[in-house]
């Protein structure tokens, strides 16, 4: 099977290049969206056959299979940036493809703007969650191009940024572009969530400041409990244990306890594709933990906020690294319930201060065949001294 992939723009009076026209007249099979047939329909030959891609996908993939030449597939732009270029690739892994890509609408965008883009960082939040425009605002990118959809719009975007904490960037949307309306228009993120756009659009923010943080911010800059800033695990212990747990390899973090979240806070922002879930039974913590991924630029967190014992922990990602920050004096129970999907090669650590709780801690995953990787003690100042303990699933 062969594939034939032709980026357009949305222009109403898109002329194809000789090359393009040649194989549209030489081909009986065509495919695209309804707004891409409109374009290039009267380019068509007079026998040919249309097939239309509609979501869900399945029909049209289908109907792919049982062609028996090849078919040329209109798309907006670039088949293979964020496009239907890479669905194909993945459906049909076999097929043989051409390629005749026009310019994406972030590229557009970036040339109206008259903006070199070099260093522009792409996401898509198209059907997509946040994930990838939180690893891009935690980098402190300086230009970040958004495709956006019809629920994360550009003044979505914008209050998202703001209740994130990242009110240092301004809204550049794009819209139609590369059609016969477009237009752009650059603007605060404040201004931005009073206004309406065009559905089919685009944004690229601008940083205009720096909001970048240290490795280690310092306990005092945190809200934490009320009168209670002990309850905080230090910077030296937290990045200590952090530094340990191979997070450069890991998927998804739990921290059990998380109190103010200072430890998921500091786990984020130095690995910002690390995807995080907290739990904490204070109900107190939910507004703790809000603030401070505000104040330090750590959207993405996810918190649950009840007894770690009695949730369901099937609804959330399943870790490959944990922390226990806090059990209330369950914490056998709770390394039972975290072993049983933990995988192999997972990591479990835990700061202790009672000698009690290492040992619990020790013996519980050794008789469950974890191994030691690191066993410390750390003494700050007048504190007590605290145990640093860090074990891997063996099997």
């Amino acid at each position: 099977m062969k594939f034939i992939l032709v980026g357009i723009s949305d222009t109403s009076n898109y002329v194809p290049t000789n090359e393009v026209g040649d194989l549209i007249s030489g081909n009986y099979y065509f495919s695209g969206g309804k707004r891409h047939y409109e374009r290039v329909k009267h380019l068509l030959p007079l026998s040919h056959e249309w097939l239309n891609i509609t979501i869900p996908l399945a029909e049209v993939l289908s109907s792919y299979q049982s062609l028996d030449g090849s078919v040329v597939v209109f798309v907006s732009g670039d088949p293979f940036f964020y496009g239907f270029g890479t669905t194909l690739k993945r459906e049909f892994p076999y097929a043989s493809f051409e390629n005749y890509p026009y310019f994406n609408s972030l590229q557009m965008h970036a040339h109206r703007l008259n903006l070199p883009y070099e260093e522009m960082m792409c996401v898509s939040c198209t059907g997509r969650p946040w994930d990838r425009l939180n690893e891009a605002l935690i980098r402190n990118e300086g230009i970040i191009g958004v495709l956006t959809d019809r629920k994360k719009r550009p003044e979505v975007i914008a209050q998202y940024l703001l209740d994130s904490g990242y009110d240092n960037y301004d809204i550049s949307v794009g819209e139609n572009l590369g059609g016969d309306s477009e237009r752009l228009i650059t603007l605060t993120l404040n201004d931005c969530i009073h206004q309406e756009f065009a559905p089919l659009n685009n944004i690229i923010l601008h940083r205009k400041a720096d909001r970048s943080f240290p490795i280690g911010v310092s306990n005092d800059q945190y809200r934490y409990l009320d009168g209670r800033p002990n309850m905080m695990t230090k910077p030296i212990y937290r990045l200590h244990t952090i530094s340990l747990m191979q997070m450069h390899a890991k998927k998804v973090f739990w921290d059990v306890g998380f109190c103010t979240g200072s430890v998921s806070i500091e786990a984020k922002r130095l690995y910002p594709k690390l995807k995080v879930v907290a739990f904490e039974k204070r109900l107190v913590s939910e507004e703790i933990i809000k603030d401070n991924m505000k104040r330090f630029g750590a959207p993405g967190i996810e918190y649950v906020i009840g007894d770690f014992l009695n949730q369901d922990i099937d609804d959330y990602a399943r870790p490959d690294a944990v922390f226990i920050g806090g059990h209330g004096g369950k914490l056998a129970e709770i390394l039972d319930r975290i072993d049983s999907i933990l995988p192999v090669g997972g990591i479990i650590a835990t700061n202790a201060v009672k000698e009690e709780s290492a040992s619990i801690f020790i013996q519980t995953l050794l008789d469950k065949d974890y191994q030691i990787e690191e066993k410390s003690h750390i003494q700050l100042d007048t504190f007590n001294p605290v145990s640093v303990i860090v074990m891997m699933k063996q099997k």
